[in-house]
């Protein structure tokens, strides 16, 4: 985190020009448009535990009942936007700052206010397509697929 913290610093922070530049289409104008609330899903996990399969889950369910998503995966962006990086320190804070993905190598750390955990049911996992239900019923419950 301190190659971060020293490239804001320095990038940022001795900066005078830089200015805030408004949007010409606001929220709401967006929201009618697509009939739906913007947000962001990020689903987190272990490596290996699904969170790819579940995404593209969501995705196809939210697809088939004409909502917009996309999915930004971060194995996708690595061979894309960061193929230049390594999971070496340095790499692993710059791909932060492209994307806000913390490279596999890091410990998993659980969110501490997450709003929906994806459990075991009966002691045994959901398929993905069950999962993403659980989802797109939170999704539907609080108001985000409608505008």
């Amino acid at each position: 985190m301190q190659v971060m913290e020293n490239l804001v610093r320095t990038t940022v922070g001795m900066s005078t020009n830089i200015v805030w530049h408004e949007c010409s289409i606001g929220k709401l104008e967006r929201q009618n448009l697509l009939m739906q609330k913007g947000c962001v899903i990020w689903i987190t996990g272990f490596s290996g535990s699904g969170k790819s399969t579940l995404a593209s889950m969501l995705n196809r369910q939210l697809h088939c009942r004409g909502h917009v998503s996309y999915v930004l995966d971060g194995d996708n962006l690595r061979h894309g936007l960061n193929k230049d990086l390594s999971f070496k320190a340095e790499d692993r804070a710059e791909n932060i700052c492209r994307v806000g993905f913390t490279g596999i190598d890091d410990p998993y750390e659980p969110p501490m206010d997450c709003e929906i955990v994806i459990q075991l049911k009966d002691g045994k996992y959901q398929t993905p397509k069950a999962m993403a239900e659980q989802v797109v019923t939170y999704l539907e419950e609080n108001g985000y697929l409608k505008a």
